[in-house]
């Protein structure tokens, strides 16, 4: 949706907001005779079955535009930015369509505000991911979506995305605005404490400008954001917030590897999620789609993993009003169990890729950046001992040194020739390394962008002699591609003693595949 064309004055004036959002409300009430009378009663608040994300929460729904011919959106009504519209959706104390009232449930709920992707064909994309934003206000969030209609069709530069976070950060304090207004719907609904921002395509880049500006954010919910470094806001590494970001497997729109550098400028706990078969229009829910789109899963099944993995992400940084456990939440973010279960409970077809970083104790061994490849973070030598292997940039290697978005990521090449083996030692000195039984090792695999794709052998030299591990048996549920995934190995696989490991070995036998962020983790 980043697209913009040469005959810039010919796309403006083909965008279009006269059809409404497709969708539908239940019950015998018109959405436009709809009322907000305090005091009526609330429905009970049902909860789906413990850590089932991808299911409606326990609030009913309702929101600032139902209909074309009752939209009631509040507008900024401060600073520079007065007059821009907010279509707000939050979690209702019953369903209106049936009890004929939509005042907001009791209680404080804490806010996601919302940024837009760049589109030139529909001009009120604002209003047009209710699939997504309904499914975050059922978890008991009040979510706003800004109207970004004005920055549409422009060039991707940082004056764009900064004015999408201008607007974002002009919302939140509406919304607060709101809060304090005897005359609101959300007077005194609203945890001004608690907030997030969230975005698609240009909008989740704006979201992490919006998040690095703003102290106290509890986190960012990135959907096939754009890369900062590539819109001028260079490749420093950004504050300590949550993130989780989703990338779509067949996006043509930001065409792989665009979203992928975010992810090394993370400064925090973070999960990534890449929507095997997805596609970058898919996200909104009547966004049309590219020429040369061609998603192999449905729209409901894109919705369906991205509401399942950002809900739980919800359920981690800011928590429910509800007894799920946060251990929950923390599994399917934090190991393979999110994949396993869109596998077990068919959410998609193709799957996902996940990888994450917690936030407990890591000794990181080496980032293969390039910058001294003889050389890990411990002081250790490293070395390749065996066919190829070497610090190469991790998309195009073969065009190393490559310029743009090929030139922001590298990796450990392994290349089977018939055998790339790579050794790292721990300690400058050859001591060995004291490792609990209790950890795991830990890295970022993925395989070429073409042709085969390796297995990769972990084997730790220890002071009583080799363990070796084929660590694609602990990558999750999807085979290997071109898409980074997480390996986790717990010691415990190899060894019930606690460990003094003098080096690692990273073989490939055949075919292909690079590694990142090679790391022990603390459980």
């Amino acid at each position: 949706m980043h697209r913009w064309f040469v005959l810039v004055f010919v796309v403006v004036f083909a965008c279009s907001d006269d059809a409404d959002p497709i969708r539908e409300y239940e019950g015998d009430v018109d959405p436009c005779d709809v009322t907000f009378e305090s005091g009526t009663e609330a429905d009970p608040v049902k909860w789906p079955a413990v850590g089932q994300y991808e299911q409606p929460g326990g609030y009913a729904v309702w929101n600032t535009a139902p209909k074309a011919e009752c939209r009631n959106n509040p507008t900024v009504s401060v600073g520079e930015l007065v007059g821009k519209e907010l279509y707000i959706t939050y979690p209702s104390a019953s369903t209106p369509t049936v009890s004929g009232n939509g005042r907001v449930a009791d209680g404080k709920f804490p806010v996601i505000v919302f940024a837009h992707a760049n589109n030139d064909r529909v001009c009120n994309i604002f209003e047009r991911y209710f699939t997504i934003q309904e499914h975050w206000a059922s978890y008991g969030f009040i979510v706003i979506s800004i109207d970004g209609t004005d920055t549409n069709c422009k060039p991707g530069n940082t004056e764009n995305l900064q004015l999408r976070s201008d607007a974002q950060l002009a919302g939140l304090d509406e919304i607060r605005r709101l809060n304090d207004d005897p005359n609101s719907v959300f007077y005194q609904h609203v945890d001004t404490e608690k907030f997030l921002f969230a975005g698609h395509s240009r909008g989740g880049g704006s979201s992490l400008v919006s998040a690095r500006n703003t102290p106290g954010v509890s986190g960012v919910i990135d959907l096939q954001g754009v890369d900062l470094s590539a819109f001028g806001f260079g490749s420093a590494v950004l504050p300590d917030f949550p993130v989780i970001g989703l990338t779509a497997g067949l996006d043509v729109d930001l065409n792989y590897p665009h979203c992928e550098p975010t992810e090394d400028m993370l400064g925090g706990i973070y999960t990534w999620v890449n929507i095997n078969g997805g596609v970058h229009a898919n996200t909104a829910d009547t966004a049309p789609l590219e020429p040369d789109d061609t998603p192999e899963i449905s729209k409901e099944e894109q919705h369906q993993v991205i509401g399942f993995f950002t809900a739980a992400f919800l359920h981690q940084v800011v928590g429910l009003n509800n007894d799920w456990p946060a251990q929950t939440s923390r599994d399917v973010l934090f190991s393979h169990t999110g994949a396993q279960t869109v596998a077990a409970r068919g959410l998609s077809p193709k799957g996902v890729f996940t990888r994450w970083r917690d936030d407990s104790e890591k000794l990181l061994i080496d980032t293969f950046d390039g910058k001294d490849a003889d050389l890990n973070l411990l002081g250790g030598e490293t070395s390749s001992i065996a066919g190829f292997a070497s610090e190469n940039a991790t998309y195009k290697p073969e065009e190393n040194p490559v310029g743009g978005m090929y030139g922001k990521s590298y990796s450990l090449r392994l290349k089977g020739a018939p055998a790339g083996s790579y050794r790292t030692i721990l300690d400058a000195s050859g001591a060995p390394l004291a490792v609990a039984k209790d950890w795991a090792i830990e890295a970022r695999v993925k395989g070429p962008d073409t042709g085969d794709v390796g297995d990769l052998f972990i084997i730790m030299e220890t002071e009583s002699g080799e363990l070796r591990v084929n660590a694609l048996e602990f990558g999750g549920p999807v085979a290997l591609s071109n898409r980074f995934t997480q390996i986790h190995v717990p010691l415990t696989e190899l060894s019930d003693q606690d460990l003094g490991v003098l080096a690692i070995r990273l073989e490939s036998s055949m075919g292909e595949v690079f590694v990142d962020d090679l790391r022990f983790s603390a459980p």
